[in-house]
């Protein structure tokens, strides 16, 4: 349609993430673009831990006293940090460049699109995750840790 004709104008490589709702993209691949699936876990919040992986449970409930977590505004520098870290501690390439990201992550908090989720160690920033909120849903958009149990 008119979308992916603007982006096939403006583009040399587009990544869309649809919701799980989208299950047919044949339309896309029938443009000639290149489909791979990416499959998204969705969580029910107010199931708690019941609602993760047993292992991810198991580590949250091992070590989850030895953090102090919550919601915090004004951190997106520091978990993009964390974020380009962990790519280069693992060779690859980090996603777009940390300044622009904190930009856009602080001008989307500021709309209250986005929320940023800490674990602590006293003053130190141990690991983070980027929130994007849509009308229904909130998605994980990028996470970075310190290497250990806060990973």
């Amino acid at each position: 349609g008119r979308r992916e004709g603007a982006l096939e104008s403006g583009c040399g490589a587009v990544r869309c993430h649809w919701p799980p709702g989208v299950k047919d993209v044949r339309g896309l691949q029938f443009r000639g673009w290149k489909v791979a699936p990416l499959y998204s876990c969705c969580l029910d919040v107010k199931a708690g831990l019941d609602g993760w992986s047993s292992g991810a449970r198991r580590k949250a409930r091992k070590f989850g006293p030895e953090f102090d977590t919550g919601i915090e505004s004004g951190v997106a520098t520091e978990i993009i940090e964390l974020v380009h870290e962990g790519y280069s501690r693992n060779g690859g390439t980090p996603p777009g460049q940390a300044d622009l990201l904190a930009k856009a992550v602080h001008s989307l908090e500021s709309a209250g699109l986005v929320e940023c989720l800490t674990a602590r160690q006293g003053d130190s920033l141990e690991a983070g995750i980027v929130l994007l909120h849509g009308p229904k849903a909130s998605y994980y958009w990028m996470a970075g840790s310190n290497p250990g149990p806060a990973m």
